[in-house]
């Protein structure tokens, strides 16, 4: 019973900053849920919960002095990505037109391969407009938000940091 495989051996060489559910789970997936493995399981549960603990707010809130709005110079194409396992809830999403014609903005969810459209946007010469979330929005590193436009502009996003 002494050489009994456990959590903490599976990840020795692993910073607490770089251990992932990911992680985890690839980590006890050869586990079996039995009695006789409770010992190896408090392993894995008390990772977790410090994983849950030390990279989120109580219940998901937003972390506030992490949130922001991401602005971007005249572009005619951008996007917000969030760094490692960082969870970014999008709160609203603005764009300004500085340029002579009407910009046509298309909105998208990214993954670096493939694209799926949240939506378009035509907002006049001069002029700002909003898209209007029909749902909570968010964003990881693997499933980002992006935008292209016709013409050069200004791109406002705001979210709030949810987990890190």
């Amino acid at each position: 019973m002494a050489n009994e495989p456990d959590i903490f051996g599976y990840l020795a060489t692993t910073q607490i900053s770089g251990i992932t559910v990911a992680l985890l789970d690839s980590s006890t997936k050869n586990t079996f849920a039995n009695a006789s493995n409770i010992q190896f399981w408090k392993g894995p549960i008390s990772l977790f919960r410090t994983l849950e603990s030390s990279r989120t707010y109580p219940h998901g809130i937003a972390i506030p002095e992490k949130s922001k709005v991401n602005a971007t110079a005249d572009a005619t194409s951008g996007s917000v990505q969030p760094a490692g396992t960082e969870v970014f809830e999008v709160q609203s999403i603005s764009f300004t037109n500085n340029s002579a014609g009407t910009a046509t903005i298309t909105l998208n969810l990214d993954d670096g391969s493939a694209t799926s459209i949240l939506g378009t946007l035509s907002v006049a010469a001069g002029a700002s407009g909003a898209f209007s979330l029909q749902f909570p929005l968010e964003i990881t590193n693997t499933v980002y938000l992006s935008f292209s436009s016709d013409e050069d502009v200004l791109s406002f996003i705001a979210y709030n940091v949810v987990s890190l």
